[in-house]
């Protein structure tokens, strides 16, 4: 660690410096061309020795919301789930993590929480209201994923990102079906 801080810090000055300084500190006559691309060089190596900033102070503490997610317990998934909120408001949340919890949130929201006076199980939200919720994380889970490989000047399909990237083509017709057609059945969300 110490030295890439050492080597973070060296190129720090030389990208401060300007041209003439650098030619002039090395004692070597350089084109400015060769700077501009040592330059270049180091803002890349830069990027490489630069910490990534992710919302989780440490390891463990993500392990232990992944934990608390994933619990068969709801007080847990709870737990988990007020974590990832925590992590939001820090910034810089992975897609995949936000997809996770929003899964979650809505596993929660679909159960029975009581009988009706005939016996039968009520739920706090209506089948037509869980339908809209999971055709909308279906929407906002695969099309955050897509997005990611569009690098092109065209754009390239949803169908063939999401190809590349491993997500099965049958999500990937469930969302469009969710997007421009009838939305799925309440079962086939699930």
């Amino acid at each position: 660690i110490a030295n890439q801080a050492a080597k973070f810090e060296f190129f720090s000055n030389i990208l401060n410096m300007n041209t003439a300084e650098i030619i002039n500190h090395s004692g070597e006559a350089y084109s400015k061309s060769i700077v501009v691309e040592a330059r270049y060089r180091l803002i890349l190596e830069m990027k490489v020795l630069a910490p990534r900033q992710v919302p989780w102070q440490d390891w463990a503490e993500w392990h232990d919301c992944r934990r608390l997610l994933f619990s068969d317990v709801t007080y847990e998934r709870r737990q988990g789930l007020d974590m990832v909120t925590l992590w939001r408001a820090r910034g810089r949340e992975p897609h995949a993590v936000s997809c996770t919890a929003d899964i979650v949130e809505l596993q929660l929201l679909d159960v029975p929480y009581d009988e009706d006076s005939s016996g039968t199980a009520c739920s706090c939200i209506s089948d037509g209201g869980l339908q809209l919720q999971y055709g909308l994380m279906l929407v906002r889970t695969v099309n955050g994923f897509v997005d990611q490989g569009q690098q092109g000047y065209y754009a390239e399909s949803a169908y063939s990102i999401a190809r590349k990237i491993g997500l099965p083509g049958w999500i990937v017709e469930l969302r469009h079906d969710a997007t421009h057609n009838v939305l799925p059945s309440l079962t086939v969300l699930r």
